[in-house]
């Protein structure tokens, strides 16, 4: 069976720290309109971010996040052809203080979920470009730069500008929803 392996974040789920970044700095986000993939890069407050930090890092993000479209069908369709692997970073926004909080909260969530996925191909890595998959999942292009055969990047609002330039440049592929995962994976299972 070819490896599949598919980033959690953004790809899978949208955990639900949209509603407290709302909740703490008085804004109206949705997960569609954020602007970026850190908080630090929108609110220029330092003394806020890091106040925001200092309340919610601990926090389980994963109770009740949002499961994108389509995905969780598709991906226990894929998983008769494909051996599925997750891989998803466990530091927080690059503030290890709460590491134990975000493996935990991600592994419940998947246990409960996605039940079908074995649980020794979960797998937690910051650095994504030493993953050699045949195929590989991500949001984000620096994940996508590795020796993966087939390079998904799923579209995200953060990710709109990246150039059809830049997705050439490292053969990478722009893909918009598990429906278009699915009829790809499936031409090429």
């Amino acid at each position: 069976m070819k490896k599949l392996v598919v980033d959690l974040d953004e790809v899978i789920c949208i955990n639900s720290i949209i509603e407290k970044v709302n909740e703490f700095f008085g804004t109206d986000y949705s997960n569609e309109n954020f602007p970026s993939l850190y908080i630090e890069d929108v609110f220029d407050d330092k003394e806020n971010v890091d106040e925001f930090f200092r309340i919610y890092e601990n926090e389980n993000h994963y109770i009740k996040p949002y499961v994108l479209p389509n995905c969780k069908r598709v991906l226990k369709q894929l998983s008769k052809y494909y051996e599925i692997y997750i891989c998803t970073a466990y530091v927080w926004q690059g503030r290890p203080n709460n590491t134990k909080t975000e493996i935990c909260g991600k592994l419940d969530f998947l246990y409960k979920e996605f039940d079908f996925i074995k649980q020794k191909n979960i797998i937690f890595c910051s650095d994504k470009s030493i993953i050699n998959a045949d195929i590989l999942i991500d949001d984000r292009v620096e994940n996508l730069k590795g020796n993966s055969k087939v390079k998904l990047l799923f579209t995200s609002n953060y990710n709109l500008k990246v150039s059809n330039n830049e997705l050439e440049k490292h053969n990478i592929t722009r893909i918009n929803s598990w429906q278009e995962i699915k009829n790809l994976l499936m031409k090429i299972k």
